[in-house]
C-alpha cells in the first residue's frame, strides 16, 4: 500500500503566513520536523506525514462564507499515517494541529472519516473556532 492510500484527514487553513512559517507551526504542535521537496512543504513524525499545500480552489471572496467557505482557504494540509498505527493516533495529531492553530486564531476545519472524534467535530460549523475576517 503506497502512502496515498493512507490519507485520513485534509484539514483547510486560512492564513497569512507563508507555507514555510505554517509547516513550522505544525511540527512545533507535533514534535516533527519540516521537510521541503520541490514546492511541498511536509512534516513528518515516525508515524505521521503532513503535506502542506496551496490550495488551487482560493478564493478572497468566497471563504468568508460560513460555513462552506472553508473549502476556499488559502491553505489545505494532507495527513497521511506512515505506518500500521491506529487511527486514534492522526486523530490525536489533527486534534493537537487544530488546537494549535485556533491559538493562534487562524481559521482551520478538518476533513476526513473521524471528524466526530476531533475538538468541535473537526470545527466545521462551529462558532467557536476562528473564522476568516
Amino acid at each position: 500500500m503506497t502512502i496515498e492510500d493512507k490519507l485520513l484527514y485534509k484539514i483547510f487553513v486560512d492564513t497569512e503566513i507563508t507555507s514555510d512559517e505554517l509547516a513550522i507551526l505544525i511540527a512545533s504542535s507535533i514534535f516533527g520536523q519540516v521537510l521541503r521537496v520541490g514546492y511541498t512543504r511536509s512534516v513528518t513524525t515516525s508515524s505521521i506525514e503532513i503535506d502542506v499545500r496551496r490550495n488551487d480552489d482560493y478564493d478572497e471572496k468566497k471563504r468568508y462564507e460560513f460555513p462552506n467557505g472553508f473549502l476556499y482557504f488559502r491553505y489545505y494540509l494532507e495527513v497521511y499515517y506512515k505506518s500500521e498505527e491506529t487511527t486514534d493516533l492522526a486523530t490525536d495529531v489533527v486534534a493537537s494541529i487544530l488546537n494549535k492553530l485556533w491559538s493562534h486564531n487562524i481559521p482551520a476545519i478538518a476533513s476526513g472519516d473521524f471528524t466526530s472524534e476531533l475538538p468541535h467535530q473537526g470545527g466545521y460549523g462551529s462558532s467557536l473556532v476562528p473564522w476568516v475576517k
